[in-house]
């Protein structure tokens, strides 16, 4: 009898540590995944859409895009890739988009195929911070202080604004899609122009890259634009008809810019 009660109670003893194990297990299991869903990814896709959208949303899918660039490239999270799926034209509101350091950003049109589609990334004109000389500058991506910034474009039509009517424009060096500060930043940026359009009104302003400080390599394929029009102002700093060995920083398929 005593014998029977022993193995009973080790066989309690063994289902009260089975229970416990499988107990925990469950519990770090849960801890586990909670943590791992704290990690960003190393690259993602998030769908942009300023008129329905909303920063409140995920961005994870075409129907719930987030609103702005801005979330998309906080999404997106320092040292990854962001793919940024714009679903309908975008006016830049606030001046500057603030890649993260060592940020690796892909904006494209949804749907497009080879430029099939080429929503408008609207530069526009905005107030100059007070720490710049000058009234206005031209909206689009800024580059962080170190690090290294690329940007895609992808089938995209970039507009590039008029002249304001009063006031001066900064330099060159912060008026521009690609823009950079006077005398710091990463070592190395990148842009990348595939199936785009660029188009500038009568008096506009702005170039393509504001680099001046660093080493700039930009790439121009299949991309809809008048020479003329764009001669200069490529290169912020860079006079017209200049080669890109001539300029001794600039990598480029363009043969002059």
């Amino acid at each position: 009898m005593s014998l029977t009660n022993d193995i009973a109670t080790l066989v309690g003893r063994a289902d009260t540590l089975i229970n416990t194990y499988e107990t925990r297990e469950a519990q770090i299991n849960a801890a586990v995944q909670a943590a791992l869903a704290t990690v960003p990814q190393m690259d993602r896709i998030v769908y942009v859409d300023q008129i329905t959208g909303s920063d409140a949303a995920t961005g994870a899918d075409i129907d719930h895009p987030v609103k702005s660039i801005e979330r998309a490239i906080a999404l997106g999270g320092a040292g990854r890739s962001v793919d940024i799926a714009l679903l309908s034209d975008y006016a830049i509101l606030n001046g500057r988009f603030l890649p993260k350091p060592g940020q690796m950003i892909n904006l494209r049109s949804h749907g497009a195929v080879m430029g099939s589609v080429r929503r408008k990334l609207i530069l526009g004109l905005h107030a100059a911070p007070s720490t710049i000389v000058g009234d206005w500058i031209v909206g689009g991506f800024h580059t962080p202080n170190y690090g290294v910034t690329t940007v895609n474009l992808d089938s995209i039509e970039v507009v590039f604004p008029a002249a304001p009517v009063t006031g001066t424009m900064a330099t060159d060096t912060y008026n521009a899609l690609l823009a950079g500060n006077a005398a710091s930043g990463p070592p190395i940026i990148g842009l990348e122009l595939n199936y785009c359009t660029l188009t500038r009104p009568a008096s506009a302003v702005g170039v393509v890259m504001g680099t001046r400080t660093h080493f700039a390599a930009l790439m121009v394929k299949s991309t809809t634009y008048v020479s003329g029009e764009m001669a200069g102002k490529w290169m912020a700093g860079v006079a017209a008809g200049a080669t890109p060995a001539s300029v001794g920083w600039v990598a480029s398929n363009l043969t002059t810019l």
